[in-house]
């Protein structure tokens, strides 16, 4: 792996498993998702596009840059913030695993405090503890011996920012102050559809086999009047949606109904089979659909034996749950039971349950790289 470092080529050994005839451009994109940057130039680029709108050759559809951050929570990776032209949403991307166009000049872009912050990017991008090298930096400002540090490019990072720190420490100070407080915010709650309660993700998970499809029968009907009009059709669309069927479907459903006025017809269902099953009978009987609690709590602590045996850690290809459906990425963080993904088109899926990623079936084994993180095989595993 080479990289250039303040005008020098540098090489470092990293051992990446792949499959036969992988293509250069899928090893690439890989490593771009998994190799922090220390250029200084690039960086400056990630700057300067803030507020330029660029068009994506993919989908031909217009964003707006909003920002840029190395990010926080596991790889030190380069992330910009975008949202369309034509919407409020924002997404993250991986802006060099992306193929587009900038609608407008850079080169007359002035970014300020622009050293200052690529210096920062630097000293992120080379810790191994960004928060520790803020602190040290801290204690450097403030009179402190400074402790020898070998990494020649980290050392000249630092050095820049002390150098800058003595013709304005309080933009420095200011500046320090503002990326502790970005770490610390990173490190809280996830937002969006990610939520901080694992149990809580779980249960939503619509690939578990937790639902069950319910009947509702008037009281002003007896059963026993009820139950053969519509016994044929709900039996032939169970047998027809659910393969396993659902023994003593009868009982259950008198029982339920004795007790609610709801019945089961089939248990143990995803969230998909579930709701193609209260369609196709919602013709002849309202239909409901609801999760097991039951079935939920055995779901849930065979997942957790499940995940005792899978080990995911940064820079593994794994598969998430997208919309229902699997699709494969590449961790770049992790903030307790929770991982940050990275898709094959760069979009950042930030602060997702465990639940929701899963080793690629049949791709359990992975080799380690120099450093000792676990990689897989950089081709698509779906």
């Amino acid at each position: 792996l080479r990289s250039v470092r303040n005008g020098e080529v540098q090489t470092q050994k990293l051992q990446v498993a792949a499959e036969p005839l992988l293509q250069l451009a899928d090893l690439t994109r890989f490593l771009t998702k998994v190799t922090p940057c220390v250029d200084e130039a690039y960086l400056q680029f990630c700057h300067r596009i803030i507020g330029h709108r660029i068009r994506d050759l993919h989908s031909e559809k217009e964003y707006e840059v909003k920002s840029f951050e190395i990010y926080t929570l596991g790889l030190p990776i380069p992330i910009h913030t975008v949202m369309a032209t034509d919407g409020e949403a924002t997404e993250s991307w991986v802006l060099a695993n992306r193929a587009y166009h900038i609608l407008g000049d850079l080169a007359a872009t002035n970014v300020a405090q622009l050293e200052l912050k690529v210096a920062f990017n630097i000293i992120q991008a080379l810790s191994g503890d960004y928060m520790a090298s803020l602190e040290q930096l801290q204690e450097r400002l403030d009179g402190a011996e400074a402790a020898k540090i070998s990494e020649a490019t980290l050392a000249a990072a630092l050095a820049s920012a002390l150098q800058m720190a003595e013709a304005n420490r309080q933009e420095v100070l200011d500046f320090l102050a503002a990326e502790k407080a970005r770490c610390a915010a990173a490190s809280g709650p996830a937002t969006g559809d990610a939520t901080s309660d694992g149990a809580t993700e779980a249960a939503l998970d619509p690939n578990m086999r937790v639902h069950t499809v319910m009947i509702a029968v008037s009281d002003e009907i007896p059963f026993e009047l009820f139950w053969p009009m519509v016994k044929d059709d709900i039996v032939a669309a169970v047998r027809e949606l659910c393969p396993r069927g659902s023994p003593g479907m009868e009982e259950a459903v008198q029982q339920g109904v004795l007790q609610n006025g709801m019945g089961p017809i089939a248990k143990k269902l995803t969230l998909q089979e579930a709701e193609n099953l209260a369609t196709r009978v919602g013709h002849v009987v309202q239909t409901g659909v609801s999760v097991d609690p039951e079935a939920l709590q055995e779901a849930q602590k065979e997942k957790a034996n499940s995940q005792q045996n899978e080990s995911i850690q940064l820079s593994c290809r794994v598969q998430f749950n997208r919309e229902n459906s699997w699709v494969p990425g590449t961790v770049v963080g992790q903030l307790g039971d929770m991982l940050s993904l990275v898709d094959d088109e760069g979009v950042l899926f930030d602060k997702l349950p465990r639940a929701r990623v899963r080793l690629p079936p049949g791709k359990r084994d992975s080799l380690g790289s120099a450093g000792g993180s676990p990689i897989q095989a950089v081709l698509s595993q779906a």
